[in-house]
């Protein structure tokens, strides 16, 4: 992804010298890069999907690829990476993408309202919300953003300031908290922070 190194290293506290890991994700972060460029998947070998090469390949524009997990999980504060949005021009074309690629199949439609709507996949424990509506105005699929888990999403906020972060405020999801990272910030990147999945709530 683009944006600054140290920008990004500050939010997740991490070291300059050691890869940077959130959740058991690594995430790359380059000045050749604008936004959210790419994503990669650990694959194991009874996942269904046609997804096996460490090569990137377009998946309805979205570069992918699969990838090695890294040795570490990176801040025990990040529990997860909750969900990445992919944002389209159709969402039929590209949740079928999704599915075929990934061997995840769409397991929802929610109607958001203003003619945006809303496609959920569940890859391992994390969300690919899938957007489309009058406001998507490029062609093919676009990764967005992503929201991570925080073990206390009141502490982190604090802890981050209000120049960095909104205060917390009751998600959609009942019993959760959501923050967002300021595009102040200069991440490039939409980012928000999300306290853990209430016990018995399902991943979408």
């Amino acid at each position: 992804m683009g944006g600054s190194s140290k920008r990004w290293r500050s939010l997740f506290g991490a070291e300059e010298s050691a890869p940077l890991v959130v959740a058991g994700v690594e995430i790359t972060v380059s000045a050749t890069c604008e936004g959210l460029c790419d994503w990669g998947f650990a694959f194991s070998p009874s996942r269904d999907g046609d997804l096996i090469s460490h090569d990137h390949q377009l998946v309805d524009g979205v570069a992918t690829r699969s990838v090695l997990p890294p040795p570490t999980m990176g801040d025990d504060r990040f529990l997860a990476i909750d969900h990445v949005v992919v944002n389209t021009d159709n969402l039929v074309r590209t949740s079928d993408a999704l599915e075929k690629t990934l061997g995840a199949p769409l397991r929802r439609i929610r109607d958001a309202g203003r003619g945006v709507s809303q496609g959920f996949h569940v890859v391992d424990n994390t969300v690919v919300e899938v957007v489309s509506g009058p406001h998507i105005t490029h062609l093919g699929a676009r990764l967005w953003g992503f929201v991570v888990v925080v073990d206390d999403i009141f502490d982190f906020a604090l802890s981050m300031g209000p120049d960095v972060m909104t205060s917390p405020r009751a998600a959609v999801q009942p019993g959760r908290f959501i923050a967002s990272v300021r595009s102040e910030t200069g991440l490039g990147v939409p980012v928000a922070f999300m306290s853990p999945r209430v016990r018995g709530s399902e991943a979408n």
